[in-house]
């Protein structure tokens, strides 16, 4: 890598120095002169790996191929500016495509420079007033870029600057909707992250939802009009019975499939993490009881209806909602078993069961695994083995496409294999599908089962799930969960299905898989699957097999860059049975 230290200004002795993204804004208060930015970077004189998509980007109207080489030959520069709300700031840096952007505005045409002038007007002059210090000029440049690209070259003409500018207009009311606006270069990048706040995205939809209704007329708001009235002449020249709903549908209508593939990698994460900690906040504490529970749960449903204001918002918590109907059918279940052995009548425990079953249904389209492999384990437990033996199957047929995200509150966090990302990357493109259908089709989420369900849990999870925690722990509620990594949870109930259809063969084969998937790759909660491990091998009296699989998830449970305790006292509880008790006494008081 090359590069060198650039400063591009000298300081004057009066001067006011202002901060602004990654540059220094000088003005000399002794002379009258324009502000001017001054930019400590180094340059990188080759076109950075993270931009290659822009480099190769299909089909696009915009800029010409020769452009593309020119930017593309200049590389680009590496800026001291972090991540906005990193806790890390200070160190991180930013590449900056500045003087990219630099090159493209020069191809422009007068029209191309007339609508970045006007976006720029309607900021300063009404958007920055009613919305202040969200958007900035780089926003709307950036909307603009691909506004140019997406549309064709023919509305970037005198004739039509009202259908050019308002396609660009409707392009930042897109990404305002959507709460993403990928950056020109490297699309998976959201620039509106860390902006705007609920409150002030709404606002801006609602504004830019005006300016949409308005049309140009739009622009008549902007106070510069009134010092400059050949614009208003310019517009009212402009102004055609041509509708521009054309222009607009296509932008609306267009799938940038690549963007999306960009922008799923970076969202599916986040809806994992956000998942987590919402069902933190409806998991049972020390104490409570399970309608308690059932309670919680139905309460955190109700306020997240009432979080979604539009269809953004209703798209983006679907997926959450139905992770949290998964648990509240579980939930259910396992009250309707309490019950159920005293004298209540046919129509309550119908309405029961029906009420489980309706929640279990809803919870599969939380993903594309946890929230079936839910009810799968819902007709284990009731004697349907078939049934569950059936939708286990699918989900470890279909695991060839399906990625798996580890929480942020485990050690090791890991995201798809590179071969993962190439496959999905194809599914992407080869399929026209909204967001909630390519969540569905493609993404696992842990199977979690909480304290509260573990009368009605599978034998293993039942023992973890109730195997005590040290006390400075049992405030923490996600350490009393046991969390799985779906495909070894779906192994696993087919090694119950085969052990109780008496196929022995076919139960260790399912066993030997999760064992396999051990060995060759990173495994979601790799102690809980190892803790599995070992208690399925003793359940089969396979004692000699299962011993070293509880050894070794003893060993990684009390590593210093563990956290999952539970899963070490889990081992010890079962090695103080028939096993080695002295091994198991010392493993734990080195724990606590």
């Amino acid at each position: 890598m090359q590069s060198s230290y650039n400063y591009a200004v000298s300081f004057p002795d009066e001067e006011e120095i202002l901060e602004h993204g990654p540059s220094l804004c000088f003005s000399d208060e002794t002379k009258e002169e324009p502000l001017h930015d001054s930019v400590p970077c180094f340059h990188f004189h080759e076109w950075p790996r993270q931009a290659t998509e822009w480099k190769m980007r299909l089909p696009r109207n915009w800029p010409i191929q020769k452009d593309v080489d020119s930017v593309v030959s200049k590389g680009c520069e590496i800026v001291p500016v972090g991540f906005l709300g990193s806790k890390t700031r200070h160190l991180e840096w930013r590449l900056s495509f500045a003087l990219s952007e630099r090159v493209l505005l020069r191809t422009f045409n007068n029209i191309q420079h007339k609508c970045y002038a006007l976006l720029k007007m309607l900021l300063k002059d009404v958007i920055a007033e009613e919305v202040p210090q969200v958007l900035s000029s780089f926003h709307m440049k950036n909307a603009l870029f691909w506004a140019l690209e997406k549309t064709e070259s023919a509305i970037w003409c005198e004739e039509r600057i009202t259908d050019a500018f308002m396609a660009c207009v409707n392009q930042m009311l897109t990404f305002i909707r959507d709460g993403f606006e990928p950056a020109y270069f490297i699309p998976e990048n959201n620039v509106l992250e860390g902006r705007m706040n609920e409150d002030e995205q709404r606002k801006l939809v609602d504004l830019f939802s005006g300016f949409v209704k308005e049309g140009w007329k739009c622009l008549l708001r902007c106070k510069s009009l009134s010092t400059e009235p050949y614009l208003k002449e310019l517009l009212q020249q402009y102004t055609r019975s041509k509708s521009i709903s054309t222009v607009l549908h296509d932008l609306h209508d267009v799938d940038v499939k690549s963007v999306w593939f960009q922008h799923d990698l970076r969202l599916f994460p986040r809806y994992e993490d956000a998942r987590l900690e919402i069902m933190t906040t409806i998991a049972p504490v020390e104490g409570d009881s399970l309608s308690m529970t059932i309670a919680r749960h139905h309460m955190t449903l109700k306020r997240l209806d009432d979080r979604s204001v539009n269809e953004f918002y209703r798209n983006t918590l679907e997926p959450i909602k139905a992770a949290i109907k998964s648990s509240l059918g579980f939930h259910l279940f396992t009250l309707y078993n309490e019950f159920s052995g005293s004298n209540s009548s046919m129509e309550k425990t119908h309405d029961y069961l029906q009420a489980v079953s309706e929640c279990l249904t809803e919870g599969m389209e939380s993903d594309a695994a946890a929230g079936k492999l839910k009810y799968a384990t819902y007709f284990y437990m009731t004697g349907e083995t078939d049934s569950c033996k059936k939708m286990a199957e699918e989900i470890v047929a279909n695991s060839h496409r399906l990625s798996v995200f580890v929480p942020h509150f485990l050690p090791n966090r890991f995201g798809p294999t590179p071969m993962e990302i190439e496959d999905y990357e194809l599914f992407v493109r080869s399929n026209d599908m909204t967001l909630k259908e390519r969540f569905l089709s493609s993404i696992y989420q842990a199977v979690v089962f909480m304290p509260t369900e573990s009368s009605m849990s599978p034998p293993a999870v039942k023992f973890q799930l109730q195997t005590p925690l040290p006390e400075p722990l049992k405030y923490t509620s996600w350490l009393s969960w046991a969390l799985y990594d779906p495909l070894v949870y779906a192994y696993y109930l087919l090694f119950l299905c085969e052990t109780k259809n008496d196929k022995k063969s076919a139960a260790e084969g399912a066993l030997e898989s999760i064992e396999k998937l051990l060995s060759e790759r990173q495994v979601g909660y790799e102690v809980s699957a190892l803790n599995l491990l070992g208690f399925s091998y003793i359940s089969i009296n396979n004692v000699e097999k299962g011993v070293p699989f509880l050894l070794q998830a003893m060993e990684k449970a009390i590593s210093p860059n563990s956290i999952v305790w539970q899963m070490g006292s889990t081992m010890s509880a079962i090695l103080e049975g028939p096993f080695s008790k002295t091994r198991a006494a010392t493993k734990t008081t080195s724990l606590l």
